[in-house]
């Protein structure tokens, strides 16, 4: 019953008073909020290219993939060193 508490309504709008947005979400996890992200920025067929090193393809792939209806693609980006 997360969204009755009086708690996590007053830190979304405190959170987007600090963002200066109009509203805020509050989500339990990162993972959460990286798979509504994904959703939210993409339609069903497009395809996610990223980094083959990045977080959301290592460890979150299978969620979005599968929530988002997206292939994912990682592309191999030489790195420099500095």
């Amino acid at each position: 019953m997360l969204w009755r508490r009086p708690n996590r309504h007053r830190l979304e709008k405190r959170a987007a008073e600090i963002l200066g947005k109009e509203a805020a979400l509050f989500v339990p996890t990162g993972t959460m909020g990286n798979t509504i992200a994904v959703k939210l920025h993409t339609e069903p067929g497009q395809e996610v290219i990223c980094d083959d090193r990045s977080h959301v393809l290592d460890w979150e792939l299978a969620m979005t993939a599968w929530f988002s209806g997206l292939p994912w693609c990682a592309a191999c980006i030489p790195r420099t060193a500095s």
